[in-house]
């Protein structure tokens, strides 16, 4: 792989990461709160 190409994967890998973070970050925030809001999410996710 050239320098340009890590480059690009690494940019690529912390984005994900930051993404997953943040997704995280929100079921946290539905897991605390609870809810409707919470059910809402869980019945979205499970499909």
């Amino acid at each position: 792989m050239t320098q340009r190409q890590i480059l690009l994967h690494y940019d690529c890998a912390l984005r994900r990461e930051r993404r997953l973070r943040a997704e995280r970050i929100v079921d946290v925030g539905y897991g605390m709160a609870g809810g409707k809001e919470a059910q809402a999410l869980v019945r979205q996710l499970a499909g």
